[in-house]
């Protein structure tokens, strides 16, 4: 759970400030393939609860992009096949 030195870069294409849809898993919705939701892409370093949000992230070695969704305001980590431009 240590939190890394620098930041982790996110997918390709998907800077921290983008607006993006984000596919969101959560309770039934996971079993249907979850739903696009629209927010932004944050860095780490930026958020107030950034030790919690870098355990949600789990050990997934591929690039993931965190991801501040519009509305409620929770964080998802997201992959480079569940983000698509706004």
């Amino acid at each position: 759970d240590d939190m890394p030195r620098r930041e982790l870069p996110p997918p390709e294409g998907f800077p921290a400030g983008t607006l993006v849809w984000a596919k969101v898993c959560s309770g039934n919705k996971c079993s249907s393939g979850g739903v696009w939701w629209p927010g932004r892409v944050w860095k780490l370093r930026n958020c107030l609860k950034k030790k919690a949000l870098w355990r949600l992230r789990g050990a997934a070695a591929e690039p993931r992009a965190l991801v501040q969704c519009f509305g409620d305001g929770t964080f998802v980590w997201c992959a480079a096949d569940e983000l698509v431009p706004y």
